[in-house]
């Protein structure tokens, strides 16, 4: 078997986290109500998205397989701390702090990720994305959170 497989395909690991996500939704919704398209229960749709997931994955897995070149890059570790300390920071505030809030922090924080990102630009992308979401979840969709504490 080829070497560069064993050392990191990117789309062979990808995909098996993937299909690890799609098999782990499944198995969240897997006792709940599943319906028919015409009336759909809650896990109709987790479990079609999942499948896709999975399906998707499955691709990149084979292709990972098949095709042995792409060799995974070194993980780096201030992305990954500053992406998922802005998800704990918005599932923080988004009780407390409202939906505004929370979102803007969680783009400030996913700031720091990149050094190649521009303040200026942060701070815009962060209050578009925070009025499209207020209006879009709370207007529109008329979910039930808090725009601001």
């Amino acid at each position: 078997m080829n070497r560069t497989f064993w050392r990191g395909n990117i789309d062979f690991y990808c995909g098996l986290l993937l299909l690890s996500i799609a098999a782990l939704a499944i198995w969240l919704v897997s006792e709940l109500d599943f319906g028919t398209a015409r009336e759909m229960g809650p896990a109709y749709f987790p479990l079609v998205v999942a499948g896709l997931l999975g399906a998707m994955s499955l691709f990149m897995v084979v292709r990972g397989i098949v095709r042995p070149e792409g060799e995974m890059a070194p993980i780096e570790i201030r992305p990954l701390f500053f992406i998922l300390l802005s998800f704990l920071a918005f599932g923080l505030l988004i009780a407390r702090g409202g939906l505004v809030l929370a979102i803007l922090a969680q783009v400030g924080l996913a700031h720091f990720a990149s050094p190649e990102t521009r303040v200026v630009e942060t701070i815009l992308f962060a209050l578009g994305l925070a009025l499209f979401s207020s209006v879009v979840f709370v207007y529109l969709l008329g979910i039930p959170v808090s725009l601001l504490p």
